[in-house]
């Protein structure tokens, strides 16, 4: 007869050598290098991966490229919108 205790394990899992996407709404906020005036672009909705290999294991931060492309999504009529804002002194 064997006797034994545990207790609960949890945790999670990273699977490599595979191409990861995510979906996601894009805000930026900044300014008009042109002509210096306030902007926001908002990205309703993008499909994103990474642009190459991600080292997890690394001790260092990691750093991550990625690329993407827009989605119109139902109700919208374009997948990016721009906003100019003009300040009046």
């Amino acid at each position: 007869k064997v006797g034994f205790t545990y207790g609960a394990v949890t945790g999670d899992k990273v699977k490599g050598g595979t191409l990861a996407q995510f979906r996601a709404k894009l805000i930026l906020d900044g300014i008009n290098k042109v002509d210096g005036t306030p902007m926001k672009i908002t990205v309703w909705d993008a499909v994103l991966t990474a642009d190459g290999a991600v080292d997890f294991l690394s001790d260092k931060m990691v750093e991550l490229s990625m690329k993407g492309r827009p989605v119109t999504p139902a109700g919208k009529d374009t997948p990016i919108e721009v906003e100019y804002s003009q300040i009046y002194a």
